[in-house]
């Protein structure tokens, strides 16, 4: 039985072929790279031990995963297209563990994190996977959150061998970031946008990461940067939610 998954870079590279009204910025799905280290392929570079790329775990074809047992973080620089104020950014993500495997433990704190930083440094923004047990060991919560400036935006319960579809609209200009995720081939959760972006000094990569003890693996694929498209497209690349297939493993 297979899972019906939207969104995804093949999809929307042929939209755009065909109304040629918008340019994709960045796509990466890790297919092309060599499986192992991701550091130094293809423009990612980070601390060592790195992310890695692997076939196991993916959409389709590879995907990376960073934790792993250790800290791992990937950068790649220059995500956005500078000087323009609308841009989309759509990716696949998966959790390898979540806070249900550690049911029963005490004060387990698990973390890892999506982040990008836009054009200006002042233009940070990051979905999160963020869960923690109590003292007594039972699970206070489990979700994904999408953080700018407080107050962050907080999913319903989350959990791991799911992938999770999300797209973003960021308004840079404006200071706003739209997000849908979907998951099970269903639109799962659409908060309100963020209003106001985070500021931590640096500008213009993504990285994914997990800080977290226990430490867990999670997969990303399929990433894309799209100008933000004319009315008639943006009608067009909503229609891949329902268009876009996919195998789920």
């Amino acid at each position: 039985m297979k899972t019906r998954w939207m969104i995804g870079v093949a999809a929307v590279a042929g939209l755009v072929a065909m109304t040629g009204r918008a340019t994709i910025h960045f796509e990466q799905d890790f297919d092309t790279m060599t499986l192992g280290d991701i550091n130094g392929q293809q423009g990612w570079y980070g601390v060592t031990p790195l992310s890695i790329v692997q076939s196991t775990v993916a959409v389709e074809g590879n995907a990376l995963e960073t934790g792993n047992g250790a800290f791992g973080t990937g950068y790649y620089n220059q995500p956005f297209a500078i000087g323009r104020a609308n841009q989309w950014l759509s990716f696949d993500i998966r959790l390898g563990a979540d806070i249900y495997d550690f049911a029963g433990t005490p004060s387990v704190d698990m973390q890892a994190a999506f982040a990008v930083r836009g054009p200006e440094a002042n233009q940070k923004m990051t979905l999160v996977y963020k869960a923690v047990t109590n003292s007594a060991g039972q699970v206070a919560y489990s979700r994904w959150e999408m953080r700018g400036t407080s107050p962050w935006l907080l999913s319903p319960d989350a959990r791991k061998d799911t992938w999770y579809s999300v797209l973003i609209k960021c308004d840079f200009a404006a200071g706003t970031a739209d997000a849908e995720v979907w998951r099970a081939g269903q639109a799962w959760w659409d908060p309100e946008p963020i209003a106001g972006f985070d500021n931590d000094g640096n500008v213009n990569d993504l990285y994914v990461s997990t800080d977290s003890t226990p430490s867990f693996s999670v997969f990303v694929d399929n990433i894309l940067i799209i100008p933000e498209p004319a009315t008639g497209l943006t009608l067009a690349v909503c229609g891949l939610f329902a268009l876009r297939r996919r195998p789920s493993r």
